[in-house]
């Protein structure tokens, strides 16, 4: 099944979706899977990444609200999964690149400089509290997205445990890299400005590796 067929399924079924979108980590959450009151919709998660997506026009039909938030990092999406996840058809989890250890590469504030195994221990909490909170929900991992070529080992190391987290959890691990990275490991040209943040092609390019993802189908039932 793909996203978007996934997407239309839980629109049918009466759900909506929730998205909750930090920094630019962020977790986006396929709606509730019982039907709520109209305005609830979806939340993405995501930061600032996920925030400046144009995605109701991506995704028509959807009732989408974005509520990125700038600078969070793994940490600060786990502490919003009570509020965020709240009985979804589907998450979507993109987080991660406010938690690097850029230092001796560029300046940056909002990172966390957290080594990798700090950043997987916190990811596969993270996992695990949507498994909790939403055991019935499809949950999809995304990979860190590429930065600097500089960071290209660095940021594949973060994404090799983030693959086997998602499989661990029974999710589908979303590689992001074959459409957004270049030759040496960094941003493609005409995808980024400032090697961080994605330009209206880069978009584009996220928005095409999305689509034809075809994750694991969730119970229909809870019994």
């Amino acid at each position: 099944m793909r996203i978007t067929d996934a997407i239309q399924d839980a629109i049918c079924s009466g759900l909506r979706w929730a998205r909750h979108l930090p920094g630019h980590p962020g977790l986006l959450i396929h709606g509730p899977r019982t039907p709520q009151r109209r305005g609830r919709g979806l939340r993405r998660g995501r930061p600032r990444i996920t925030e400046g997506g144009l995605w109701h026009e991506w995704f028509p039909g959807l009732p989408l609200v974005n509520r990125g938030i700038g600078g969070n990092a793994v940490d600060d999406v786990l502490a919003r999964v009570d509020t965020a996840v709240a009985d979804p058809a589907a998450v979507f989890l993109l987080v991660g690149t406010n938690d690097l250890d850029v230092s001796g590469v560029m300046e940056n504030l909002f990172s966390r400089n957290r080594t990798i195994d700090e950043i997987a221990g916190l990811m596969r909490q993270l996992v695990a509290a949507i498994r909790e909170r939403a055991p019935y929900a499809q949950l999809f991992v995304q990979s860190v997205m590429p930065r600097q070529a500089e960071l290209a080992d660095l940021i594949q190391a973060v994404n090799s445990h983030y693959q086997r987290i998602a499989h661990d959890a029974g999710a589908a691990y979303i590689d992001l890299w074959p459409a957004l990275a270049d030759a040496s490991g960094g941003l493609r040209p005409g995808y980024t400005l400032d090697d961080l943040h994605l330009t209206g092609a880069g978009y584009d390019a996220w928005v095409k590796a999305l689509r034809p993802t075809s994750p694991p189908s969730p119970p229909l039932s809870r019994t």
